[in-house]
């Protein structure tokens, strides 16, 4: 930009490996991250986080599990999101797949989310959730995990419900290329919303 200097060695360096690393976002990222097994919202943000979550429902059909999600965001019994109050929005429910999207508090970003269903022998239920920032991101301080560990959990990790406290089990997670977090402390307070931001505008400014 106009006024600034030439870079050091070090901005080099990172200006560099940022490039690199959305290369392979492009790449690889967006191979694994949307197919078959567990079909995620995808972004159109050159570089990315994201976090793909598998939990086990017990003596919970999906039914019960989809119903306190979508009561969680309508904000039934005047439940509010633990994670800096941010808004949901559902895009789409069906019996077997739940879109959804979260805005943060301040209202600056937007993750989109999806959700698989399937029922278990048991009379349980299986669920495979994957959420995705819509903004240029290389770490979210486990906002992604969030988006999904706050529409389930329950007493177990001290998490408000609006009516079924639910008993569960996650499974697996997997974030995409280890940039984003999984805390699940960080899911019950103000911590990482502002980290983020602050974090995207040191990247924009990087880059600038």
């Amino acid at each position: 930009s106009a006024g600034r200097g030439p870079l050091t060695l070090p901005q080099q360096a990172t200006m560099y490996a940022l490039a690199l690393l959305a290369l392979l976002a492009r790449g690889a990222g967006a191979h694994w991250w949307n197919g078959d097994k567990c079909p995620c919202p995808g972004s159109d943000a050159w570089v990315f986080t994201g976090t793909m979550v598998d939990t086990h429902f017990e003596g919970a059909t999906c039914a019960v599990v989809q119903a306190e999600m979508l009561a969680r965001i309508a904000g039934e019994q005047l439940w509010e999101d633990p994670h800096n109050g941010g808004s949901y929005k559902v895009i789409s429910a069906s019996m077997d797949r739940m879109e959804a999207e979260r805005r943060t508090g301040d209202g600056k970003y937007l993750d989109k989310m999806v959700f698989h269903f399937t029922e278990t022998f048991n009379g349980g239920c299986e669920v495979k959730g994957c959420s995705q920032s819509q903004v240029f991101s290389l770490m979210d301080f486990s906002t992604n995990f969030c988006n999904l560990h706050n529409l389930y959990c329950g007493s177990m990790d001290g998490c408000p419900i609006a009516s079924t406290d639910l008993v569960y089990k996650e499974r697996s997670h997997t974030t995409l290329y280890n940039w984003g977090g999984m805390n699940k402390r960080t899911c019950l307070g103000k911590s990482t919303d502002s980290l983020r931001g602050a974090a995207a505008s040191e990247q924009a400014a990087q880059q600038a």
